[in-house]
């Protein structure tokens, strides 16, 4: 049986509305669109030096808090976009979608 990290965000609940709102305001307001994948959610955005930079600041922020969430960026050369992929078991899709999904702007995804 594999030792899996509960589900619990590190961060104390000031914290957390802060950081959401951090993330709201930022990386979640540049997203294109939402994909539902097998392995979780892939968001895509476009591929610009600011725009890699906060995703490798949100994952490795967020790999220090929610150490229970899968995590793959790929950089596509065509079309030119950056895929943040976000996964983990069932428990762990309902916090996702709850914490990131939902809070994409209306419009770019159809869930």
């Amino acid at each position: 049986m594999e030792n899996e990290s509960p589900i619990a965000c590190r961060l104390t609940t000031p914290e957390l509305a802060a950081r959401l709102e951090e993330i709201r305001a930022g990386l979640l307001s540049r997203v294109e669109s939402v994909e539902r994948t097998d392995a979780g959610y892939r968001l895509r955005l476009s591929n610009t030096d600011e725009i890699a930079a906060s995703v490798l600041d949100f994952v490795r922020y967020e790999r220090q808090c929610c150490p229970f969430l899968d995590f793959q960026v790929t950089i596509l050369a065509q079309p030119r976009a950056i895929a943040l992929e976000l996964g983990g078991n069932s428990d762990v899709m309902a916090f996702i979608h709850t914490a990131f999904i939902a809070n994409v702007p209306t419009g770019k995804h159809p869930l």
